[in-house]
């Protein structure tokens, strides 16, 4: 009977001590996962935040490609307004000389270039003009030191001080590029305004 107590004292303490081991086990695990939980938590939202950067980096470059694109496109467009309006300028401008009115424009443009040299210099100007508007010219003598005829200038005039250093340039071609290069930066400042908005 001692001998049974014995070992049931002895099977206790090892049942206690099994318990033990299993409590012990059992937090052991409960720390690992809860360590494991930890670290996948924090291995995810770093993953997270990664992703998350990539994807704000890849969004501002496509906003910025697509912008580029648009910008582009406009850019474009305003050429194509602009080749279209300054073609049809053109075509009409080779009109101007079987005009009726074109001694009174062509007096008109003198004037202006006149204006013009008369801000900047005293002395009296060359003036030159085509073959065809000498006739035109000659009207001006008194006012010009001297006329010439240039096979360049088609419609309209240049006065030209006597020192070659001032060039006063009144022609079809001069106005329509003047007018193209104003009607494209209205065109680009209605487009910029029009993209702030």
């Amino acid at each position: 009977m001692a001998e049974h107590r014995l070992l049931a004292a002895m099977e206790e303490e090892v049942a206690a001590k099994i318990a033990e081991i299993q409590r012990q086990a059992d937090e052991a695990i409960r720390a690992i996962d809860a360590a494991a939980e930890q670290t996948l938590a924090a291995e995810q939202a770093a993953e997270e935040t990664r992703l998350d950067e990539r994807l704000c980096q890849y969004e501002q470059k496509r906003r910025a490609q697509r912008e580029n694109e648009w910008r582009s496109r406009i850019r474009q467009l305003q050429f194509e307004v602009v080749e279209q309006v300054f073609g049809e300028l053109a075509r009409a401008a080779a009109e101007v000389r079987r005009r009726d009115d074109y001694p009174a424009v062509w007096s008109r443009w003198f004037g202006e270039a006149w204006a013009a040299y008369r801000r900047e210099r005293a002395d009296a100007p060359i003036l030159r003009t085509s073959a065809a508007d000498r006739p035109l010219a000659e009207r001006q003598a008194a006012q010009v030191a001297a006329v010439e005829g240039r096979d360049a200038i088609a419609d309209g005039l240049e006065l030209l001080s006597p020192d070659r250093r001032l060039r006063i340039v009144n022609t079809v071609a001069s106005r329509l590029q003047r007018g193209r290069d104003e009607f494209l930066k209205m065109i680009s400042d209605a487009f910029q305004e029009r993209v702030k908005t």
